[in-house]
């Protein structure tokens, strides 16, 4: 609302300008965000059913090859044969290299499969069709490290070559994931080996490439309780493990498909997720998809928008300041001749042409302007009369001198009669009357506040005797700085009326001042009553008041205020009052006086 506050063509030319375009800034940004919920809507529909077709694919891919590792288990000729110590004989390389080959052949991406008897010391390695059979203490095939307990797991992707047997039978390396089973006794539940099926990657691969829209987009399957990723189209993604936020919210799922938003709001993504159950495990397919991609298509329908919008605005803007110029500018002239009489300037009568309301208001303003000038006259001419009255009052009026004489008289008479303390008392009280009846004077350098206000506690020292202490401390660098008259002493006749109380350790009052950046601050405490918090809020309501010269006649008293309006004269509504409680008792006001506003700069007697 800040710009209805201007002139009135500005006025005129935001009202316009909303009328305008307002309507098609609202259309537009409903526009967008109802195309953002829709294409976000769409890719969720879309990516869902995806994953569901690419679940059951897996799930039925991965469950055919996994099952070749319970084969050792239904074949009874090939368990009997790793459940013996005996020397293998040859009959038995036939229905060893059998048994492996039916696993083999389970799919095309199988490159090897190994069969481990520790009762007779022997590995089998059956890779292209062809079985090898060595000792274990020479088996090439070193399974990467994974804790897989008494039950089956599967290894994450990693080269063929780090696992052996294809280096052992010269084939190439290539990316595998890997089937692993311990194998144990029935019933003795003693180990007698165990059986590993490495599977290329092509065909996961193949299907994959498929769900992957963008080089920004992600698959990767992960096992939910662990959190470790089996295969990802990311390089180097398999094998290691989800970031702990990222697994938090993946392990905590219970629905067995949908979706979740991860990630900070900048670089956010939805994660679709699915799940499997894979050698008594489940399992996640977790394809994430930035947010950012799914609204690619509405931030290029607001590239189209944008422009257009921006060239209807600077249409619109052309055309609003031409009109509101035409309207406008007989008003702005009016109101520059107002602005000339305000400020003293001699009235040129403005003269337009036009005959409709303005040039009506003109006309009027005009004589209006004559009036004024005839009240003038008579007004200055009665304000003369005024001040010649006030000056024969002034004149007729006490002589300060008079109480100075009759001061001194009684000091020379305290003197006389060796009375050297009334004498000093009355010396300060002599000071201070012609400190505060010195009418001309209304600003003073700082040291001579300090010492009036020291007078002042002379005479209540008097009164109190050591019970009260003080300390006077201004910074050397602020005391010929220039400042208000009486701005100390009513602070500390505050604590004597308000806040006095009776202390064991007696009463002390501290004043300092010193520079802080461009404000002289000027510091006086006492160890008084405090205020309770509902007389500090009113307190601080009327100083602000004040400060802004908008409360009413009662609001100003004597005090705090009368020193924040004076305050306010000479800084230019740039000073402060600050009072707060001390602990565990007593008081701190602080005058917070800018010097950039000040009189520093001015000439004054003093």
């Amino acid at each position: 609302m800040k710009l209805l506050k201007g002139g009135i063509r500005q006025k005129f030319m935001v009202i316009l300008l909303t009328g305008s375009l307002l309507p098609l800034s609202v259309a537009m940004i409903i526009t967008y965000g109802y195309s953002k919920k829709y294409f976000k809507s769409e890719v969720v529909s879309y990516n869902q059913n995806l994953m569901y077709q690419f679940q059951f694919n897996i799930d039925s891919y991965l469950t055919g090859i996994g099952s070749g590792i319970y084969y050792p288990y239904s074949n009874s000729t090939v368990y009997s044969i790793l459940t013996k110590k005996s020397a293998a004989k040859y009959e038995e390389y036939e229905t060893i290299s059998s048994f492996m080959q039916s696993i083999y052949q389970l799919s095309d991406d199988i490159t090897t499969v190994y069969l481990e008897n520790t009762l007779r010391n022997t590995a089998y390695l059956f890779t292209r069709n062809l079985l090898s059979i060595v000792s274990l203490d020479a088996s090439p095939y070193l399974i990467p490290q994974q804790d897989s307990g008494s039950g089956a797991v599967i290894l994450p992707t990693h080269d063929s070559k780090s696992s052996g047997p294809s280096k052992s039978l010269g084939a190439g390396n290539q990316k595998v994931f890997t089937f692993l089973l311990p194998l144990y006794s029935v019933p003795q539940n003693e180990y007698i080996g165990k059986i590993a099926i490495d599977v290329k990657l092509d065909t996961l691969e193949q299907v994959s490439s498929q769900m992957i829209n963008g080089s920004d987009e992600e698959l990767y399957l992960a096992d939910q309780e662990s959190g470790i990723i089996i295969f990802s189209t990311v390089s180097g993604l398999a094998g290691t493990r989800l970031s702990d936020p990222e697994a938090a919210a993946l392990r905590g799922l219970d629905a067995p498909r949908g979706n979740l938003t991860y990630g900070k709001k900048k670089d956010s993504s939805i994660l679709f997720y699915e799940t499997i159950e894979l050698l008594n495990s489940k399992w996640l397919i977790v394809k994430s998809v930035p947010v950012s991609s799914v609204y690619s298509d509405v931030n290029q329908i607001l590239g189209i928008y944008l422009p257009t919008y921006l060239v209807f605005f600077v249409i619109a803007l052309i055309l609003t300041w031409n009109v509101s110029s035409r309207f406008t500018f007989p008003i702005i002239e009016l109101t520059g001749q107002m602005k000339n009489i305000k400020y003293g300037e001699p009235y040129q009568p403005l003269i337009l042409k036009q005959k409709d309301e303005i040039g009506m208001l003109n006309d009027t303003f005009n004589s209006m302007i004559e009036t004024i000038n005839a009240l003038i006259i008579n007004e200055y001419e009665l304000k003369l009369s005024n001040k010649n009255a006030q000056l024969r009052m002034l004149q007729a009026q006490l002589n300060p001198h008079f109480l100075n004489n009759a001061l001194q008289s009684l000091g020379t008479l305290a003197l006389q009669r060796q009375a050297p303390e009334l004498y000093s008392l009355i010396t300060s009280l002599s000071l201070m009357m012609n400190y505060a009846m010195d009418i001309t004077q209304t600003l003073i350098t700082l040291d001579k506040e300090f010492e009036y206000a020291e007078n002042y506690l002379i005479f209540q020292r008097q009164r109190f005797g050591d019970r009260l202490s003080y300390v006077l401390a201004p910074s050397e660098d602020t005391l010929g700085l220039i400042v208000p008259k009486m701005i100390l002493q009513p602070i500390m006749e505050n604590y004597f009326k308000h806040g006095f109380t009776k202390r064991k350790e007696g009463y002390r009052i501290l004043a300092s001042s010193c520079l802080e950046g461009d404000n002289l601050v000027i510091t006086v405490e006492n160890n008084g009553t405090n205020m309770s918090e509902e007389e500090l809020s009113a307190l601080e309501d009327n100083l602000k008041k004040t400060r802004t010269f908008d409360n009413d006649e009662n609001a100003f008293g004597i005090g705090l205020i009368n020193i924040q309006s004076r305050l306010n004269l000479y800084y230019n509504n740039n000073a402060r009052v600050l009072v707060a409680n001390l602990a565990p008792y007593g008081l701190r006001v602080q005058l917070i006086l800018s010097l950039k506003e000040g009189k520093n700069n001015e000439s004054t007697d003093y």
